[in-house]
């Protein structure tokens, strides 16, 4: 969240934590996720009402393991929360 700020996307940051607090409230976001549909290549994640942020994680960490696997990796979610500011997700795919 506080990354949001610092990289200028003021609108995405702490601004939000009242909203993520909410949603933590629920119990831990992870045990919500389901896998709807599912494929070497791609998956479909229904979210729940989960935390925005931990479902995209969550999906893009599982779009990089079938990468690995099959050259690529796509992973719809569906059914979550904010997920913040885009722009956290696409170095967790470059870093890998």
């Amino acid at each position: 969240v506080v990354d949001s700020n610092l990289a200028g996307h003021d609108s995405h940051g702490v601004i939000n934590a009242p909203n993520y607090i909410g949603g933590m409230r629920g119990g831990p976001a992870a045990d919500k996720l389901e896998i709807v549909r599912e494929s070497a290549a791609a998956t479909v994640i229904n979210a729940n009402g989960a935390l925005g942020m931990v479902a995209a994680r969550r999906a893009m960490e599982l779009a990089v393991e079938k990468a690995k696997t099959c050259t690529i990796g796509a992973v719809g979610l569906h059914r979550c929360g904010h997920a913040g500011r885009m722009g956290e997700y696409p170095p967790i795919a470059a870093d890998a």
